[in-house]
């Protein structure tokens, strides 16, 4: 069986609207070694039979169906399953909206093998590139918002997930939480200029509807990356001090 160079998790719950637009998106990429995993988490609406119906067109998209249990799980069990040389994720609501996206920052990953996280661009603003070395630089970066705290802009050598999975128990800010994580295990992030993430505004999305219970996520998430900069070496007294001031 052939073994793809690039696997793309998308979890799936209540976008029949969007998804057939953010597969399309996928499947019209210029790169073509990919197998794409649409996880159904529980969808109460069509969005799993239009995930079946695209499994049924092209032979490299899987589709898993299980009970809800939220994102971080649903990007968990793709990750149990996913053969990918390099690792990324897409919300079902989003699309890249230009085809060279994954050629063009697969090549980065390619031509530079210190780099394990390529970021590409989430806005259509100017992207200054920069590449963030060691563990200090990347949670300093992480703070700073130079590395978004998204995992949807980014692809991953997968051999960071090795040992690493989002966290259960959290609806909120779980992807700055798995970053955090992350800096114990990687070398380097580039931020690239290539490409392009459309991150769709949702009324009602989880950024847009914010809860109690997202308040206390994002409280916990805040103090996992304090401690992390606490315990590190080499990160500034003034990123420490400063984030310390607005958690």
């Amino acid at each position: 069986m052939h073994t793809p160079v690039l696997s793309i998790i998308v979890p799936v719950y209540k976008v029949e609207q969007y998804l057939p637009a953010c597969i399309d998106s996928i499947r019209a990429q210029t790169f073509t070694d990919w197998e794409l995993i649409l996880v159904d988490d529980g969808s109460p609406d069509g969005s799993g039979a239009i995930c079946d119906r695209y499994a049924t067109q092209d032979s490299r998209i899987k589709v898993i169906h299980k009970p809800n249990g939220g994102v971080s799980a649903a990007r968990n069990d793709a990750l149990d399953i996913a053969r990918g040389r390099y690792i990324t994720f897409v919300d079902s609501d989003d699309c890249i909206d230009i085809p060279t996206t994954f050629y063009d920052n697969i090549g980065i990953l390619e031509t530079r093998p210190e780099v394990d996280i390529v970021q590409y661009p989430i806005g259509r603003g100017y992207v200054s590139t920069n590449t963030y070395v060691g563990k200090a630089g990347i949670l300093e970066a992480i703070v700073q918002w130079h590395i978004t705290g998204y995992l949807c802009d980014k692809i991953f050598r997968a051999c960071i997930f090795d040992n690493i999975r989002l966290p259960q128990g959290i609806q909120f800010a779980e992807d700055t939480w798995c970053l955090t994580d992350m800096a114990d295990c990687v070398q380097a992030v580039y931020v690239s200029d290539k490409g392009h993430y459309f991150y769709r505004k949702r009324d009602d999305s989880a950024v847009w509807t914010f809860t109690a219970t997202q308040c206390l996520d994002l409280f916990r998430m805040s103090y996992h990356l304090l401690h992390k900069l606490q315990e590190t070496d080499g990160v500034s007294v003034k990123v420490r001090t400063g984030y310390f001031m607005t958690t």
